[in-house]
């Protein structure tokens, strides 16, 4: 009986060590709560922090069709209108350059021909759509302005000539005849008047033109 007695103790000893021996090194974990319990509280129960912090808040973009007030409250506007914004140099001349001519030094000037024959006197100028100037209007013919036409000569044919004294001539290859036979000048005004006047005028008749016969009346229906 004694013997065994030991052997079941014995026996026990040996059952019970493994559950010892892992009792001496693991933690018992039933008495503390899980890490992640610690870590991440329940979805349903989590505070809601977006209420708790101040919402972040973009700066509104400046209206496009609000004025600028830095502009207008801290530097007057300087740009210029549209306008205006040609250069000076563009629009005005200060000086008259050595190469160029005044209307007023031609306009009642004299026309030569290579003779040194008075052709007649420059009545006006033509100045054509791209500021160039065309012709020169010269009166040929009359006397006195009585009886004189206006003829239209290219202003390259023009030649200016400078004499001893610092005057200015003013010639043309042609004769008087050629001049007095060149075609009338026509303003616009005139052409205008003209046919104006001739569409007023009654058709002129000849007498000698042979009378139409009177027309034959029709037959009765």
């Amino acid at each position: 009986m004694k013997t065994l007695l030991t052997t079941t103790a014995l026996l026990a000893l040996i059952t019970a060590g493994p559950a010892l021996a892992q009792s001496d090194t693991a933690p018992m974990t039933t008495d503390q709560p899980a890490a992640t319990d610690q870590m991440a509280p329940d979805a349903g129960m989590a505070p809601d922090t977006t209420m708790d912090a101040p919402a972040a808040t973009t700066p509104m973009a400046p209206d496009a069709t609000a004025p600028d007030q830095s502009l207008t409250e801290t530097e007057p506007m300087t740009t210029a209108p549209a306008d205006s914004m040609a250069s000076t140099d563009d629009v005005y001349i200060a000086t008259q350059a050595s190469e160029e001519d005044l209307a007023s030094n031609w306009i009642g000037k004299s026309l030569y021909n290579g003779s040194d024959e008075n052709l007649g006197d420059i009545n006006d100028i033509l100045i054509g759509s791209d500021g160039k100037i065309r012709a020169v209007i010269v009166g040929v013919g009359g006397f006195l302005g009585i009886g004189e036409k206006d003829v239209a000569v290219n202003f390259a044919a023009i030649e200016p000539r400078t004499d001893e004294d610092g005057s200015v001539d003013l010639y043309l290859n042609a004769t008087q005849e050629q001049l007095e036979g060149a075609p009338d000048f026509e303003t616009v005004a005139e052409a205008t008047a003209r046919s104006a006047t001739t569409a007023d005028q009654p058709a002129v008749v000849d007498p000698a033109a042979p009378a139409m016969d009177p027309a034959a009346p029709a037959p009765a229906q």
